[in-house]
């Protein structure tokens, strides 16, 4: 028997051409006899459930636009029953899928919200990973998370029509290069099929060699790395050495959210000159948080202010004054930074951590 595979499209802007990019791939599958496919309409939450229950199938692909809120609220956008967007939380859809298709146990997301063609932005990929936390939370075995690519896609499930685990065929998916990778969160080793299928003619040549298994990758990780690899930090770390612990809890904080922090401790290597390296990466960090905490600011504290954050202040980067918890008074600062609006670590409303992440990245947590 084939692969038997369901495709849902929800609605946005690029649902038109992703669907037609990826019904494509289908066919061609199709055509080779590799998988049967079927396309889930309508596009609502009764559409995907009723769908299901008629087809279970062993593959879903989930194309939808993905979204994270403040509060860490991970959506999808589906439609309602008059056609227009309407959102459903992950764990909603968790327990769809589950209570629909009990026997599904993979489910690769083909979010539409990107920066390109392939490469998606760093909070679609944290509200992808918010997705597959919740599915397989309710005992789906893996989620790939799969940037939209006509070819990508066709490597994929060729892969897996052919009896391969689920993370091989990720690494065929990948064999591009492209950036962001796919990626594979759950029970890479999973096989779809038991039986293998005749080769088709969209496996890859004979002299790439055979990929490995894919083991469990987190996609906020695999976007921090390639930041990093392209020296793109979204925030310069600011701070007297003295309260350095409360700034690597917020800095790690950020990293979870996707947010590549720079630090001294995590980017300066020992027993090279700190202040040319330093000058050099400043130029391309995308913006400031300068902290004052309990121990007040140092001479060192001072000189960055007044000599490094002039860069940003330049640039028309954003520079974001943060009081930390147990920070007393109101902290002698450049005139420039008075007039600027501060995070506030001594109050819990609002949230300060959600207002740093806002002011980093310019974009309000329910946006």
């Amino acid at each position: 028997m084939p692969l038997q595979v369901n495709l849902f499209i929800g609605p946005g802007p690029d649902s038109r051409a992703s669907g037609t990019a990826l019904s494509s791939a289908l066919d061609r599958l199709s055509a080779a006899q590799a998988i049967s496919w079927n396309r889930v309409v309508p596009a609502t939450e009764t559409g995907l459930r009723q769908g299901l229950v008629a087809r279970p199938g062993e593959l879903l692909l989930l194309a939808a636009n993905v979204n994270a809120s403040a509060a860490s609220y991970v959506t999808l956008t589906l439609e309602d029953s008059q056609g227009a967007p309407r959102s459903l939380n992950a764990q909603a859809l968790a327990q769809l899928l589950r209570q629909a298709a009990p026997g599904l146990n993979a489910v690769v997301l083909l979010p539409f919200d990107t920066d390109s063609a392939s490469r998606a932005s760093p909070r679609v990929i944290a509200a992808s990973r918010g997705v597959a936390d919740a599915l397989l939370g309710k005992g789906i075995a893996a989620v790939v998370a799969l940037p939209v690519a006509e070819q990508r896609l066709e490597r994929f499930v060729a892969a897996l029509a052919r009896g391969e685990a689920i993370g091989e065929a990720v690494a065929r998916a990948n064999l591009d290069g492209v950036s962001p990778a796919a990626v594979c969160v759950g029970d890479a080793s999973l096989r779809l099929l038991s039986n293998a299928q005749p080769a088709l003619n969209v496996v890859p040549p004979a002299s790439v060699p055979a990929p490995p298994v894919v083991a469990t990758i987190d996609p906020v990780a695999l976007a921090l790395r390639a930041k990093r690899q392209a020296a793109r930090f979204d925030v310069f770390l600011c701070h007297n050495s003295a309260d350095k612990p409360a700034v690597k809890l917020l800095g790690q904080r950020l990293k979870d959210r996707g947010i590549l922090p720079w630090l001294d401790e995590w980017e300066l290597p020992p027993g090279q000159p700190w202040q040319p390296l330093l000058e050099k990466q400043i130029q391309s960090i995308a913006s400031a948080a300068v902290f004052f905490g309990p121990a007040g600011i140092s001479p060192w504290h001072q000189q960055e202010m007044r000599g490094f954050i002039s860069e940003f202040v330049q640039r028309s980067a954003p520079v974001i004054p943060v009081l930390l918890a147990g920070a007393s008074g109101e902290p002698e600062v450049p005139l420039f930074m008075r007039q600027l609006t501060w995070v506030d670590f001594r109050r819990t409303d609002p949230d300060p951590f959600e207002r740093l992440v806002w002011g980093i990245t310019q974009r309000r947590g329910d946006e």
